[in-house]
């Protein structure tokens, strides 16, 4: 009897010798004012084959989603895009200003799943952008690690966490950051995700609630802040995405 057994991306068959898995993610949308073009990455291990199939849909619209089949990615860090899709046939209308999108990839043979979905509000306005949420472009591309450098009080009513990439390139993967302080937990807000800063570089959150964590000013509060909880982003090292720690709220 055959044992199949998938792990980091790599499907072993019995004892043959393990297949590696592509995994493709979106991105980002690039638009105009009238079409939307989904851009697509193979972050690894393995290879991509034949096309994937993308379900683009307006949050909230009637409208079912529009089907594209896209290339997928073949090589590892390679990137593909759609066509240009009409927002038309997504229901946006004509004098739209800021319209969030949901593109959902179908695929087989994936070396993970959870970060097939993805969202992205589109602003009409030239400059407005969210989350680093620019075209991905990396010249010498290669694998991240993702961290968190460290969480401070941005008081009355806020916590910050400062994130870092401390390998030698990106994807251009998204991800959140979760948190808990005893039992109360955040996971975060899966529409608003943040992006892997290029190699070397730091980035700041906005803010979190203290509230949502049951604390107020003035308190004392052991914290535990993970960084992609949701495991979306390949990475040279998944073992050191979380940070506990003391912080006073004065």
């Amino acid at each position: 009897m055959r044992a199949w057994v998938v792990s980091a991306g790599v499907l072993t068959v019995g004892l043959a010798a393990p297949l590696e898995l592509p995994d493709v993610i979106v991105t980002h949308l690039s638009r105009t004012d009238k079409t939307v073009t989904v851009h697509l990455q193979n972050q690894g291990p393995g290879s991509g084959k034949g096309s994937v199939r993308l379900l683009v849909a307006r949050q909230g619209a009637r409208e079912g989603p529009v089907q594209v089949n896209v290339p997928a990615p073949k090589r590892v860090f390679e990137v593909t895009s759609s066509p240009p899709i009409p927002l038309r046939s997504l229901g946006v209308p004509a004098d739209w200003s800021s319209q969030m999108l949901q593109v959902e990839i179908q695929a087989d043979g994936q070396a993970r799943s959870s970060n097939k979905t993805f969202y992205e509000q589109l602003e009409r306005s030239s400059g407005v952008m969210h989350n680093d949420s620019g075209p991905y472009n990396e010249e010498h591309p290669d694998l991240p690690d993702l961290v968190i450098e460290r969480v401070f009080y941005d008081g009355p009513s806020y916590l910050k966490v400062v994130y870092a990439n401390r390998g030698r390139g990106r994807t251009g993967a998204d991800f959140l950051i979760s948190s808990r302080c005893g039992q109360r937990k955040f996971g975060g807000n899966y529409y608003y995700r943040y992006r892997v800063p290029p190699a070397g570089q730091s980035r700041t959150t906005g803010g979190l609630s203290i509230g949502r964590l049951g604390l107020k000013p003035g308190d004392k509060a052991q914290l535990e802040m993970t960084i992609d909880p949701e495991g979306r982003v390949r990475e040279t090292n998944s073992q050191n995405n979380t940070w506990t720690g003391l912080v006073e709220l004065r």
